[in-house]
């Protein structure tokens, strides 16, 4: 499994280690869509990068709201906090 020891948010660090439920994943979210905002507006931040967090935050948005997968949300996420 993947470290996400640099997370400083509680609740989104253990939901992409695992441990999770409906709150923790709309948070996550959330807090996801923020620092994509961020980034976006981040010079120092690649456009290699920049494209694979959106791709990942757009799979996780659907995966969770048109699918109501969690496991497949949870990895859309996995992948954005690790690039």
């Amino acid at each position: 499994m993947q470290n996400f020891a640099h997370i400083t948010d509680l609740t989104l660090r253990t939901t992409l280690e695992g441990d999770f439920d409906e709150d923790s994943i709309c948070q996550s979210l959330t807090i996801t869509g923020a620092a994509l905002k961020s980034d976006l507006n981040n010079e120092e931040v690649s456009y290699k990068a920049i494209a694979i967090r959106e791709q990942a935050y757009d799979e996780a948005m659907e995966a969770w709201n048109e699918a109501g997968d969690a496991a497949a949300c949870i990895e859309a996420l996995r992948t954005f906090w690790s690039n």
